[in-house]
């Protein structure tokens, strides 16, 4: 997957994680899959969703301090229901609270192992590359 479609900008995330060393170890497997990958990295919720408009997708800690990730992807959704939305996670999860998550993100993948989620990885990049290309963000 490339990260430029034609000679557009590189894509970008919001990455919206409380731990500094769990967003440099997810940046990091993201960019195996995204080449040139430009990460907007935030400790909580954005002050205002326009941030979100910015990006090709927002990547999402479930268990941030205070809130709930699938809180703020709630909130992301509402504000842009086509906004690919990944939600990272290092504590299991419930089935209610997996319904939860799958209602707002397109994604859930566990932070245990993230060498093992390369593939949703690269199924997130491509969810994201296909809703720039249709929302006339960049082109093929």
């Amino acid at each position: 997957m490339k990260s430029n479609q034609g000679s557009g900008p590189a894509m970008s995330f919001l990455m919206i994680e409380d731990s500094q060393s769990d967003a440099v170890l997810a940046e990091f497997y993201i960019s195996q899959v995204v080449k040139g990958l430009r990460v907007e990295h935030r400790t909580g919720a954005p002050d205002s969703l326009s941030v979100v408009d910015a990006h090709a997708g927002v990547i999402i800690d479930q268990n941030l301090r205070g809130e709930l990730g699938v809180t703020v992807a709630r909130d992301i959704h509402a504000w842009d229901w086509r906004k690919p939305i990944m939600i990272l996670t290092g504590a299991p999860m419930t089935d209610i609270d997996l319904i939860s998550a799958y209602e707002y993100a397109w994604i859930v993948a566990s932070k245990n192992d993230l060498a093992r989620s390369l593939s949703k990885f690269r199924a997130f990049a491509r969810m994201c590359a296909a809703c720039e290309i249709a929302t006339g963000k960049t082109t093929r």
